[in-house]
């Protein structure tokens, strides 16, 4: 009998222990070491979180530290809202500076590994609606107000079946050998492409679509592949 409650006692101090363990959860920040509440794993912060040390953060982290969108406020009262990476600040994001005269300095923009590199470029273009077996290739060739749009496949291009293209903007349209140019175009441009074209084994035939947004001047060129 005695043996049988020394057994249970150590198998309830031994499930202590395991929760206690579970509830340690790291961050290996010493500016955010202090108060962690959030997901864990193997013992570190991973997932979302609020860290509070010096500093504190919250956001998502990866391994005990900041990575992934998050908020930081710093002690001297500056705040980062933006993208981390392996805990520090990396991609797009805004600095916040509390100035003396009531006023935000916010420098928004790029940071790489801390460092701020410059404001953040738009997009050229946009893909959207994508469905089928389309891969889009586009590429700016150079200056100009032209696209051109291929539509290719393995099989040849002339089993490409059903083609039909809507566009929003203004432009000269024109036609060579499957191959379709417009020309004099007004940016944006936006193309809507839809067509059938056979499996790469030739034993069926899949629909395809697809919606390219060009927001930027350019002699552009679109290549659909199969």
């Amino acid at each position: 009998m005695k043996t049988s409650i020394l057994l249970l006692i150590s198998l309830f101090s031994l499930i202590a222990q395991s929760y206690c363990q579970q509830d340690v959860c790291e961050v290996l920040m010493p500016e955010l070491f202090g108060n962690y509440k959030g997901d864990c794993k193997k013992g570190l912060a991973h997932g979302e979180g609020t860290a509070e040390g010096t500093d504190s953060y919250t956001g998502h982290f990866k391994k005990g530290l900041p990575d992934g969108e998050g908020e930081y406020h710093y002690k001297s009262g500056e705040i980062f809202i933006g993208r981390w990476v392996a805990g520090k600040k990396n991609g797009n994001g805004r600095l916040i500076v509390r100035l003396a005269s009531g006023k935000d300095s916010i420098t928004e923009g790029v940071w790489q590994a801390d460092k701020y590199i410059g404001k953040a470029k738009g997009p050229e273009y946009i893909i959207s609606d994508q469905s089928g077996s389309t891969f889009p290739r586009i590429h700016n060739l150079g200056p100009g107000n032209k696209i051109e749009l291929t539509i290719e496949h393995p099989l040849g291009n002339n089993v490409i079946r059903n083609v039909r293209i809507m566009y929003v903007g203004s432009a000269t349209t024109k036609e060579y050998y499957g191959r379709r140019v417009y020309e004099d175009v007004t940016f944006p441009f936006e193309l809507s492409i839809s067509y059938s074209a056979p499996n790469k084994l030739g034993t069926g035939s899949i629909d395809s679509s697809i919606r390219v947004k060009i927001l930027k001047p350019g002699y552009w060129s679109i290549i659909l592949k199969n």
